[in-house]
C-alpha cells in the first residue's frame, strides 16, 4: 500500500512522474526478498527458496553498484565549487552567535519571496522553469504585498503554472554574472528596474545558501538568505557573505557596507 501511494505522488523535485519511491526502492526490495525467501523456505520448497532470495539479494547489489557511481557524482564537490566557498579562517573569525546574509542567485531570491508569500514549493520549482524569470519577479514581489484571494489569482494569472515537464522553446538561459544563468523570454521584453537591479546584484557572483551552508561552522551563527535590502530583516551588526569583485571567492563583510555594494550600485562593477 505504501509502494501504491508513493507511486500516485506525481510531483516532486525537477521532474514531473512518480517520486519519492527511487530512494526506498532497495529497502524494499531487500524486505520482499527477504519475505518472499523465507515464506518458501518454511515451506517444502526451502531450496527453492534459498535460490530466489539469493537471486533477489545479488540483483540488488547489482542495481546498487550500477547506480553508485551516479548517486556520489551528484553529490560530489568539485574544486569550482570549493573555490566558491569562504575560506576556513574567515568562517572561523565570525563572532559567536553571528548573524550572516548569503548572497545567492536571482532566482533563489525569487523563490524565496515566493515562499514567503506562501506559495506551494512545486508551485514554485515549476513556475521558474517554465517562465520568464522578470516576469516571475513581479509577480513575486506583488503576492508579498497582497493578501485578498482575487487579487492574488489575478497576479498569478498571467504565468504558467501547469506543471509539464522541460521548458518553454521561448525560454533561453542567459548568463548574468559568473555560474549564474536565468531564464529569459525571446526576444526579450522590457524589463523592469527591480529587475535591473536584480542582475546588478548578481554581477560579481553568488553562492547559494543551500549548497554551502552544512560545509560551514556553525558556533551559533544564523545563516539567512539576501533577499535585497526591500526585503531583508533589518538586524544590527550583521554580515553579508558575498563576492566583492567578479568571480572572486565569497567574503564576509559588514552588511550596510555590501548592500551598498551590491543593491545601490546605478552601473555594473567592471
Amino acid at each position: 500500500m505504501v509502494v501504491a501511494a508513493n507511486a500516485l505522488y506525481w510531483h516532486h523535485g525537477i521532474h514531473f512522474g512518480p517520486r519519492m519511491l527511487f530512494e526506498t526502492l532497495p529497502a524494499w526490495a531487500l524486505l520482499i526478498s527477504l519475505t518472499a525467501g523465507q515464506a518458501l523456505v518454511s515451506t517444502r520448497n526451502g531450496r527453492l527458496g534459498g535460490i530466489l532470495r539469493t537471486g533477489l539479494l545479488a540483483s540488488l547489489a547489482g542495481a546498487l553498484l550500477l547506480n553508485l557511481p551516479a548517486r556520489l557524482s551528484s553529490v560530489a564537490v568539485g574544486a569550482d565549487r570549493l573555490a566558491q566557498l569562504p575560506t576556513a579562517q574567515a568562517t572561523a573569525a565570525l563572532p559567536d552567535s553571528a548573524v550572516v546574509f548569503v548572497h545567492g542567485s536571482w532566482a533563489s531570491r525569487v523563490a524565496g519571496r515566493l515562499a514567503q508569500a506562501g506559495i506551494r514549493a512545486d508551485w514554485i520549482e515549476t513556475v521558474l522553469r517554465r517562465n520568464d524569470l522578470c516576469q516571475v519577479d513581479q509577480v513575486a514581489r506583488g503576492l508579498i504585498q497582497t493578501s485578498g484571494r482575487s487579487d492574488r489569482s489575478q497576479l498569478m494569472d498571467p504565468l504558467d503554472w501547469t506543471p509539464r515537464p522541460g521548458t518553454p522553446t521561448e525560454l533561453q538561459m542567459v548568463e548574468i554574472g559568473p555560474g549564474n544563468r536565468v531564464r529569459m523570454a525571446t526576444p526579450p521584453r522590457a524589463m523592469a528596474e527591480s529587475c535591473q537591479q536584480e542582475i546588478r546584484a548578481d554581477r560579481m557572483g553568488s553562492l547559494e545558501l543551500e549548497a554551502m551552508r552544512w560545509r560551514l561552522s556553525d558556533r551559533g551563527t544564523v545563516w539567512l538568505r539576501d533577499l535585497g535590502p526591500e526585503f531583508n530583516p533589518v538586524i544590527p551588526g550583521a554580515q553579508l557573505l558575498m563576492s566583492t569583485e567578479t568571480g572572486a571567492r565569497p567574503e564576509f563583510v559588514d552588511y550596510a557596507i555590501g548592500i551598498e555594494l551590491l543593491w545601490n550600485a546605478a552601473q555594473p562593477r567592471e
